[in-house]
C-alpha cells in the first residue's frame, strides 16, 4: 500500500496501539492502521497534524469524536476509542474497514444497478434516522464519505468523516466547514445553522450519481458549482426516471427552499421502502457528446441497463 504521509520512523508513538502503516493524510490529520495490542484489533487511528495543535482545526477533530461517541449503527463506522499520543497530539481510533468507496465503484465500474441503488440508499437513509434522531447533521455526505464493504454475506455501507457535523440545536453558524460544494444544500452554502435536511438533499444528489455515475451538479469551477446550488433553479433529474415513482421522491428532497423541502428522515426512509422499484426505467436512445450537458448525463445511464448487481 501507498505510503501516503511519513516513513515509519516517524510515526507516532500511541500508548496500547501499535502502528502498522499510514494509509492517507486529510487536511487535518493522518490516518494510520494500527492494532490495538491488548485485544489485537484492528483500527484505524486518525491523529492531528502537529502544526494544527493550537489552530481552530482542532475543533473539527473534536467535534467528531463527540459526535460518533454518541453513536451506535451498523452503517455508520464506530469509534472505539480516543486520546492523546505520547507527546500529547489528539488522536481517535475507528474500526478499520476493508472495502472502497462509492466514489471508487462508481468511478471504476460506472453506474450502479437499480437494485444496488435501492440497497445502499435505504442504508444510507437508515444511517441518517439514527443520526438525526441524536440531533446531528452529518453536513459532508458525498461518495467519497461512503465505503462499501463485503465482509458479510451482502455488501453494505458505512458513512465516514463526522469532522464538519453539527448537533443541530447548535445555533452557531459553522461557516468555516462549509462541506463540499457540490453536495452542499443552499442554506449550508449561505453558512446558516446546520438543519437535518441538508443531508436529504445530499441524499437526492447521491443517489442520481448512483444511477448515472456522475455528479448531479457539476462545473468547470467552484464558481459554477455556487451558482447552480444557489440559483432558484431546480436540480435536473435525468429523463429517463420520468416514470419511474423515484422522480416525485426526488422532487420532495432536492427542493432549493429549505422550507419547502421534506425535512424528516424517517418519512423519508418509509416513502423510499414503499417504492415499487419492479417498474422499468424508461430506455435512454439519444446519442450524447459532452458529458457535462443534461443529454449526455442521461445518455451515459443507459449503460446502467447492461449492469450486473455488485457480487454477493
Amino acid at each position: 500500500m501507498k505510503n501516503y504521509c511519513c516513513s515509519a520512523a516517524t510515526f507516532p508513538l500511541v500508548e496500547n496501539y501499535h502502528l502498522l502503516e499510514c494509509t492517507g493524510e486529510g487536511a487535518t490529520c493522518h490516518v494510520y492502521k494500527a492494532r490495538q495490542q491488548h485485544t489485537g484489533q484492528l483500527v484505524a487511528l486518525k491523529v492531528l497534524k502537529r502544526s494544527l495543535l493550537h489552530s481552530q482545526q482542532l475543533s473539527p477533530f473534536e467535534r467528531e469524536a463527540k459526535v460518533c461517541r454518541g453513536i451506535s449503527h451498523p452503517y455508520i463506522v464506530k469509534l472505539l476509542d480516543k486520546g492523546l499520543t505520547t507527546d500529547g497530539i489528539p488522536f481517535v481510533a475507528f474500526e478499520f474497514l476493508e472495502g472502497h468507496t462509492l466514489k471508487q465503484q462508481l468511478l471504476r465500474n460506472g453506474a450502479l444497478s437499480i437494485h444496488d441503488t435501492r440497497v445502499f440508499m435505504g442504508q444510507l437513509l437508515d444511517a441518517l434516522c439514527c443520526a438525526h434522531t441524536n440531533g446531528i447533521a452529518h453536513r459532508d455526505l458525498k461518495p467519497e464519505n461512503i465505503i462499501i464493504l463485503r465482509r458479510d454475506v451482502f455488501p453494505h455501507i458505512k458513512i465516514l468523516d463526522f469532522g464538519i457535523s453539527a448537533f443541530v440545536q447548535d445555533v452557531m453558524q459553522h461557516a468555516d466547514t462549509m462541506g463540499t460544494p457540490a453536495y452542499c444544500a443552499p442554506e449550508q452554502l449561505r453558512g446558516e445553522p446546520p438543519s437535518t435536511k441538508a443531508d436529504l438533499y445530499a441524499w437526492g444528489l447521491i443517489l442520481i450519481e448512483c444511477l448515472t455515475g456522475y455528479p448531479a451538479v457539476c462545473g468547470n469551477s467552484i464558481a459554477d458549482i455556487y451558482d447552480q446550488q444557489l440559483s432558484p433553479e431546480v436540480i435536473g433529474i435525468p429523463a429517463f426516471l420520468k416514470d419511474h415513482p423515484l422522480y416525485e421522491l426526488l422532487n420532495t428532497v432536492l427542493v432549493k427552499q429549505v422550507t419547502e423541502r421534506i425535512g424528516d428522515a424517517h418519512t423519508l426512509f418509509r416513502r423510499f421502502r414503499e417504492l415499487d422499484f419492479s417498474i422499468p426505467l424508461k430506455p435512454v436512445t439519444a446519442d450524447y457528446r459532452d458529458l457535462t450537458s443534461p443529454v449526455t448525463l442521461d445518455n451515459a445511464l443507459a449503460r446502467m441497463y447492461e449492469k450486473k448487481d455488485l457480487p454477493h
